[in-house]
Order: structure tokens, then sequence, then C-alpha cells
């Protein structure tokens, strides 16, 4: 029997590699690569897995981020949960013929992958599951798919096209979020449940935008009243629109100065990417504003009299200060103080900020919204101070100029993301969110010795350094 390796009693699950070669061959008779048996290997390049070989077991590869070459056996049937995540240097992967189901994250953040061959089995690609394949520039979904779940293929950034079979039935949210180089969209003109329309994705009834490709070279996009609902996400990335332009007869949205808002003008539905604009004014009788990205702005401005809002000098707060909403793309501040009567910093807070290099996140503050700070290219210094409790998923991803974060031992929750356990069963585990600094190269964590942030760090494979 190898020594480097560690395996079941009965030779059929492989436990643990413990040796330190860049090639390995898994040993005959294994049936299943168990939970995070390969994880941050850094020195593995290339692996051997037999026939007969049936499950890549949860996180089974994990952060092998010099693993380039692997050739899955038509044997296997199964990639569970993060079994490739991390795996910055694969360049192609043939899923097997018999998988039915990539499940959540099981190749987020392979950077390198340019080639995806996914089998005519496959009904499902889960959550995330090619997220940050930053290095993909096309797919072909097989006939068999049903599902495209959420964020499937959020952070492809060099995808050009798509193209939906006639058998998927669901389209999650964010699944081609992220994705700035998509031209457009092409739907099998059987598929039931959506369609194309000069390559923007609709529901097949044509009442859901579904999604405007983040590549198309739209200024001007124009809601006809057909158009009933819009989903969240539907101009997520769409850095080229500078206006949103209604029909006067669309009974659920309107269009003020570009903006799109609901009929009745109280819900701010989506700030166009591209709209070349410094100050916005957020009216006394507005309810919703939600903001995404917007790295023209630089100043939000708020009616005295708004009952839910207020601004302070331009950042976009709760009418009681509690929660701060939207610190604006453009805002030429470098460094920032979160005021200590905030308690919580709301999803993409300050995302895309281009100008903030350091910011200082007070104890007052229960938890950090799921990507606060995504995509802040300039920010290099983050201290965050005792009493902050939670870090949402993605909350400093694609912060390439990142080199300190400072946790207190407060912080016990990265990431707080859902996953499926050895059962198929949903399961809330406490350090799951390896997302949270996704590409985030340069970054040390510094935090008290022995603290929930050690443990998060090893395991996710950052560089730690102890403070008091």
């Amino acid at each position: 029997m190898s020594t480097d390796c560690e395996l079941s009693s009965n030779g059929k699950v492989f436990k643990k590699y413990l040796g330190t070669d860049s090639e390995f061959t898994i040993p005959d008779g294994v049936k299943t690569i168990g939970t995070e048996a390969f994880k941050n290997c850094a020195t593995l390049k290339s692996i051997v897995i037999p026939d007969g070989v049936k499950t890549i077991g949860w996180g089974a590869f994990y952060g092998c981020k010099s693993l380039k070459s692997i050739e899955l056996p038509d044997s296997v049937n199964e990639i569970r949960t993060v079994a490739f995540c991390g795996c910055s240097a694969l360049t192609s992967i043939a899923v097997p013929r018999r998988v039915k189901t990539i499940w959540e994250k099981a190749f987020y953040g392979c950077s390198s992958l340019k080639s995806i061959i996914l089998p005519e089995s496959l009904k499902v690609i889960g959550a995330s599951a090619f997220y940050g394949c930053s290095s993909l520039t096309s797919i072909v979904v097989p006939d068999s798919v049903r599902k495209i779940a959420e964020r499937a293929f959020d952070r492809c950034s060099s995808l050009t096209s798509v193209f939906i079979p006639k058998r998927v039935k669901k389209i999650g949210l964010g699944a081609f979020g992220g994705c700035p180089s998509l031209k457009s969209f092409e739907v099998d003109e059987n598929n039931r449940n959506y369609r194309s329309d000069d390559g923007v994705l609709f529901s097949k009834d044509g009442k859901t935008l579904v999604k405007v490709p983040g590549g198309a070279s739209l200024e001007t996009f124009f809601v006809s009243n057909e158009i009933k609902k819009i989903r969240r996400d539907a101009f997520y990335a769409c850095r080229s629109l500078q206006s949103i332009d209604v029909a006067e007869d669309n009974l659920n949205y309107r269009s003020i100065d570009g903006v799109l808002f609901s009929k009745d003008g109280k819900e701010l539905v989506e700030f166009p990417e591209g709209m070349k604009i410094e100050r916005f004014p957020v009216a006394e009788d507005v309810k919703l504003a939600s903001f995404g990205a917007c790295p023209s702005l630089e100043f939000v401005d708020v009616a005295e009299n708004n009952p839910r809002y207020r601004s302070v000098d331009g950042v976009l707060f709760s009418k009681n200060e509690k929660s701060l909403i939207k610190f604006p793309g453009g805002m030429k501040k470098e460094s920032f103080v979160v005021p200590e009567s905030v308690e919580e910093i709301a999803d993409e807070a300050f995302a895309d900020c281009s100008s903030l290099t350091s910011i200082i996140i007070p104890g007052t503050v229960n938890g950090i919204g799921w990507e606060a700070f995504r995509s802040c290219s300039s920010l290099e210094s983050v201290v965050v101070q005792e009493g902050v409790e939670s870090i949402g998923p993605l909350a400093f991803a694609d912060c390439p100029a990142l080199k300190s974060v400072v946790l207190p031992k407060s912080v016990e929750f990265f990431g707080g993301c859902a996953f499926w356990d050895e059962d198929g069963e949903c399961v809330e585990l406490e350090f799951v969110g390896e997302g949270v600094f996704y590409g985030c190269e340069a970054l040390t964590i510094r935090a008290p010795k022995g603290s929930p942030a050690e443990r998060y760090a090893r395991e996710c494979g950052l560089d730690f350094e102890p403070v008091e």
C-alpha cells in the first residue's frame, strides 16, 4: 500500500494525500475521492484517476493552485460541492457522461479554464458552478440540461455567447451576471420557457425581461409596454448602458431622466451603470433606492423630508443612519471611516469604488453584506474592529490590490453559504465562505492567534499573520 496516502480500511475511499509530488496516480480499487482529500496541495500539477472511481468528493481538490491536468474516467457519476474550487491553473475539463448534476461551486475560481465539455446526461448546473472562470470564452449547454442555477457562470468575464437549449426550465439569478464580454443570448426556438429577442433573454411570453447581455453595445434600452417584470439582475454588468427608456403606456415602470423607476416613481429599480452623472437626487417620496455599480456617480442627494433615507457628505444611509446603503462608485475619497452609528453595511454598498484605498469598520457594525466591497480595484487596507460578527459572501471579491485585512476575534461567520452534506441534506456551515476574498492574490489576513479568522485563513490557504 502507498505510504503517501490514507485509504479507508476497505480501500474504497481515498481519504487523504500525504505526499508532496507534482504527479500522482490514485490506487486501483478506489471508488470515492473523499472530502478535502487533496485540499491545498500546492505542489500537485497532474493526477491520474483510474476507471472505477465514481465520486469526486466535497472539496476533493480544493485550492490545488498548480493542478493543470486531470482526466476524469467515464465511471465518475458525481462531482460534489467545491470539488475543484480554486484550481486556478486547470485549463480544461471533460465532465464524464454519467454525471447528472454539477454541484455548487464545483469549478469555482478556475480562472485558467478555457475548455469545458459537458455531457448529454447533465441535468443541473449548480449554483456558482463555474463562477470566476475568467478564461472561458464559450460554453455548449447540452440539450439534457433543465436548470442553470444562481450565479452558475457569474464572473466569466471572457464569455462571449451562450446558447440555451430547449429543455432548460429555470435560469437562476445572476447565472450570467458579471459577464461584460457576453454579446448575446441564443435560445432554441422549441424552448417553452425562454426566448431571445435581438440577443436579449426574455421569458417565452415576453412579459419578463430576464437578462440583457453585459457586452451588448447598447447605450439605451427600451422597456416596451409588453414587459411586466424586470428581474433584478437584468442589467447587471451592462457597462455601456447610459439610459433606460420606458413606453408611456407600460403599467409597471417609468423612466425619469434615463433612470428606471416603478410606475408610481417610489422605487428606484435600476441606475444604469454607464450613466454619465456626478450627482443624483433621491426624491422625497422614494421608498426604495437600489444602486448597482455606478462608476461616474460621486454624490447622492436626498430630499430632507424623505422618511427612509438621508445623505451624509454624499453617502446614502437609512434615515436613522444604522444602515450604510451606497458609497457612490465615483466618489474621490481614498480613505473612509464608517460612522459608529452604522449597524449594517448593505449588499454592494461600496462595490466598484475605484478610488477607495483604505476602510475602517467599527465594532458597532454587526454584519458586512454580500459583495459589499466587490471590485474595489484600489483597496489596499481593511481594518475591522472588535464587535463585527459576520462578513457576507464575496464581500471583498475581486479586490486585486488588497494586501492587508485586520480581523478581530468577534468575526465568526465568513460567507454564510449554504452547502450540501454527504447525504444530500442542506446544511449551514460556519467556515465555508471561501469567496469572501476571491481574487485577492496579495492578501495577508491579520488576526489574533487562535481566532476564527486564523482558522478561516488556514482553511482557505490564505497568508496569515498573528496580531495582539
